[in-house]
């Protein structure tokens, strides 16, 4: 029975396995005698039924036993430690106790917030000598997730941030997963998201939701089978597949009505077609690996890839397609952004009829078949598909793209509404379709007729102006590029300063009659006559309770200092420090003193007061009487040049003609 299983298991990651731009390095080889008990044993050369012989397939290894025979030792889970079954030698990568699931293996850290042996060293959590040493290096009363999975006390994702924690509120694109859900939340200025998965109804929102109240349900989720939930928002639930061992009901397992095999069976949230969170130390998509973020990358989808210092994409509106995937056979997807999908080919017996020499054809041939044209050595299930009238890959299907809603227009895929993009130039300008910098897709362009808001580029919204022209159009919402008011929605109108579309020209515009007019069109609180240390601080930390959580930059205040200032205690100054010169007093027990203990503790987060000095308020320069400038908060820094990653959300102060920030 177990030796079945695992030729079953083999066969499928044959025809599944292709080639990894970032796989992990290759897990030496185990050398040992084959255990007794164990799965048996394959002739060198020898093909089991259903499985190819082109490279030895990802998550097996062949090792050679004193017999001279071939024992096949399988790391199903992609962990990088083989089946303790027929390697129990930890130092050789063996001793997996569990080799269906990615999260139990000799490398982790025992997790002591959960009954079952992950480091497989034969003790459970509650007898096991290292849960008695699971820190909390931070201090902020959960340990560190490496060894507590319990939210309650541990799912500590960062214990180097006292702010990072399960009990921490989620501030977007600020390069942190705040309440350790599985990464960073984006900023989407221009969408309506209720659940905060980046689905909802507007252009700013990586797509529509089926279900705005509930974050688990969304387009790129996995529809579990079978439970009558559409998770994935496709209309329908997934039916459960036949002939395929599915414990968590994902369609990944073991057999061949499985999709493909499964690293960890007992979470439906993980497998080849997952959504991989960065830096969290799980490998949801059973590439191998964790995905990573990179500095200095242009990254839309969060998935490592993208443009600048890291790889590029192929599609940079979808985490679940790039160049570090493994390619799923017969989904109509370029999962690995090798060009097209790979067909799914099927192992025969018998000599190999191979008329072209590609290594596909009818019978036991290397690759495997059929070949669809076996008199041409470029047209075989393994080529890319081409825009050239010709069923290149086999698949039953010419000219087909391998990203959706591509076409192909002469010989070259080309974007429809929504495809995926890099530049205009992919995308059809016959449509009036652009690359929208914001989703990485392609959109309407401002000016253009639409259909509805979420047709258009992320920064704009369709609707009508009888005063500008004819039909529902794509406007520019605030803080987007503009000729003139016509350029943009009704509600804002072209800053003549920076040419973006801003809330006022004129106070006269702001809903408040105590708010006026900054030169670069945002509305704030007018503070007139500041003269001291208190008045100011106090308006800093306005700011940041009024406006923290934001998903957007705002303007809080345009400022004017009087001709004379003062200290906390009256004392005559000449400036307001910057920020790392007044940090020692703010957070001193004399500062605490002039403040309620609210105010106090939002000041201590804006001065990086504590362990570790996590700055939240970006002033470089030392503040003089009778200077004017203005106060914003920033959720993620964009806009403002020079700020530090040791700062979070910001409250920063700038100049007051400041209207392009996000």
């Amino acid at each position: 029975m177990k030796k079945s299983l695992f030729l079953c298991i083999a066969s499928i990651l044959a025809s599944y396995a292709c080639t990894d731009t970032e796989a992990p390095t290759p897990t030496p080889a185990y050398t040992g005698a084959t255990p007794a008990g164990t799965a048996g044993t394959i002739p060198i050369g020898a093909t089991p039924a259903g499985m190819m012989t082109a490279g030895t397939p990802a998550g097996m290894m062949t090792a050679g036993t004193p017999a001279g025979m071939t024992t096949t030792c399988m790391d199903l889970d992609l962990d990088g430690y083989f089946d303790k079954a027929c390697n129990p030698n930890v130092q050789q990568r063996g001793g997996d106790c569990d080799d269906m699931n990615n999260l139990i293996n000799p490398g982790r850290t025992e997790n002591c917030g959960n009954a079952i042996d992950n480091d497989c060293d034969g003790k459970l959590p509650a007898n096991d000598p290292d849960c008695s040493q699971c820190a909390d290096l931070d201090n902020d009363g959960f340990q560190s997730a490496t060894c507590n999975s319990n939210r309650q006390n541990g799912g500590d994702c960062d214990e180097q941030d006292p702010q990072v924690n399960p009990r921490g509120m989620e501030r977007c694109g600020n390069m942190k997963d705040d309440d350790c859900q599985g990464g960073d939340l984006p900023c989407l200025p221009n969408c309506t998201d209720m659940d905060g998965d980046g689905f909802g109804q507007g252009a700013g929102c990586l797509g529509q939701d089926c279900n705005d109240n509930d974050a688990k349900i969304f387009p790129w989720q996995i529809d579990v089978c079978g439970d009558g939930v559409d998770q994935n928002c496709d209309g329908n639930d997934a039916q459960c597949r036949m002939n395929c061992m599915d414990a968590d009901k994902d369609g990944y397992g073991a057999g061949m009505g499985c999709i493909g095999v499964d690293c960890n069976d007992q979470d439906p949230f993980t497998n080849p077609a997952a959504v991989d969170f960065p830096s969290d130390n799980i490998d949801q998509d059973c590439s191998g690996r964790d995905s990573m973020l990179t500095a200095n990358c242009i990254d839309v989808d969060r998935d490592g890839y993208g443009s600048g210092s890291c790889p590029m994409d192929c599609n940079d509106s979808d985490p679940r397609i790039n160049a570090g995937r493994r390619e799923i056979c017969g989904n109509g997807i370029d999962d690995d952004c090798n060009g097209s999908d790979t067909p799914c080919v099927t192992q025969g017996t018998g000599a190999c009829v191979d008329m072209d020499g590609d290594g596909y054809g009818s019978g036991g041939c290397p690759r495997g078949g059929p070949d669809c044209n076996d008199n041409d050595r470029n047209i075989n299930p393994g080529a890319v598909e081409a825009c050239n009238s010709i069923d290149d890959n086999c698949n039953n299907q010419t000219d087909e793209c391998g990203q959706r809603n591509q076409v192909c227009e002469g010989n070259r895929c080309i974007g429809q509404a929504n495809a995926p993009c890099n530049n205009d130039t992919e995308c059809s300008s016959t449509l009036g379709l652009v690359c929208d910098s914001g989703s990485r897709q392609c959109r309407v362009g401002p000016g253009e007729l639409c259909a509805n808001s979420e047709s258009c580029i992320s920064s704009a919204e369709c609707i009508s102006i009888f005063e500008c022209t004819e039909g529902n159009r794509c406007y520019q919402k605030e803080g987007a590029s503009c000729e003139n008011d016509c350029d943009c929605t009704g509600a804002f109108l072209c800053n003549d300063i920076n040419r973006v579309c801003v809330e006022c020209v004129t106070s006269a515009q702001c809903q408040s009659p105590d708010d006026t007019c900054t030169p670069g069109g945002f509305c704030v609180q007018a503070y007139v006559g500041l003269d001291s240390y208190l008045s100011l601080t106090t308006a800093f930390i306005d700011c940041f309770n009024r406006y923290r959580g934001s998903n957007h930059v705002e303007g809080c205040g345009q400022v004017l200092m009087e001709s004379t200032m003062t200290d906390f205690n009256g004392n005559p100054i000449n400036s307001f420090p910057k920020a790392d010169d007044v940090q020692d007093f703010i957070c001193s027990d004399e500062a605490s003193a002039y403040f309620s203990d609210d105010d106090y503790d939002t000041l201590s987060d804006l001065f990086g007061c504590g362990l570790f000095d996590i700055y939240n308020i970006w002033l470089i320069n030392d503040i003089v009487p009778l200077q004017e400038f203005c106060i914003y908060y920033a959720p993620n820094k964009s806009g403002f040049s020079g700020i530090p990653s040791t700062h979070s959300e910001v409250v920063v102060i700038d100049d007051c003609n400041l209207s392009l920030i996000d």
